[in-house]
């Protein structure tokens, strides 16, 4: 069998086999869309800032089992993940790893941020576990 697909034809919207967008993530559940949830928590980032399903999980049980707002750790979340970023500003990678107690008082979970092209090419940054892509 012979197949001829230049380079140029892979990325052909025609050629595509299956696409699944970050907007479809977010409707699905699958990304927890902070900047629209949490403008005000999320204000530290000028892009679109999402975290997963799991780091979702993680930040609803610590809010449930302290008896406060969700926003409280969104809040606790978006601050030590800027402050992952400025620490290696100058480095232009696009991925930073960072910790954070979810609970307060807990010990420190490992988590990541990931900065990749939106549905448009447009920079976004995920907040996921370090085993996830």
């Amino acid at each position: 069998m012979e197949c001829d697909v230049s380079e140029n034809d892979l990325f052909d919207p025609g050629n595509l086999i299956f696409q699944y967008t970050r907007k479809q993530a977010i409707a699905d559940g699958v990304l927890i869309d902070l900047t629209s949830s949490f403008p005000s928590d999320s204000r530290l980032f000028t892009r679109g800032l999402c975290c997963t399903h799991s780091v979702w999980i993680l930040i609803e049980t610590a809010a449930e089992r302290d008896r406060v707002e969700v926003g409280i750790y969104v809040w606790d979340l978006c601050w030590m993940c800027f402050m992952a970023v400025n620490a290696v500003k100058e480095s232009h990678c696009s991925e930073v790893d960072f910790k954070v107690c979810l609970p307060i008082g807990s010990p420190e979970k490992q988590l990541k941020l990931v900065c990749s092209p939106g549905d448009e090419g447009e920079p976004v940054l995920t907040i996921m576990l370090p085993d996830e892509d």
